[in-house]
């Protein structure tokens, strides 16, 4: 698995998928210039298989947007 933001095409929408290794988070979302700073558009989406990942697709996202985690909370 590849963290951190890299290109995608889904369903013939370009965008990038997210992924971070969080497995205490309770919420973690993606923040930036492009949304505004709004740290609950763009939240991330827990995988079931208990690895601690979290991951997400945002598309119309460019390259050269900046961005950061907002990472939420502790088990």
């Amino acid at each position: 698995n590849l963290f951190g933001a890299h290109p995608r095409v889904v369903l013939d929408t370009p965008g990038y998928y997210f992924a971070v290794w969080a497995p205490n988070a309770t919420f973690i979302s993606v923040t930036g210039n492009f949304n505004d700073w709004n740290k609950e558009s763009h939240p991330l989406f827990v995988r079931l298989d208990n690895s601690g990942i979290w991951e997400g697709f945002i598309p119309n996202f460019k390259r050269g947007d900046i961005y950061k985690y907002h990472i939420h909370g502790f088990k």
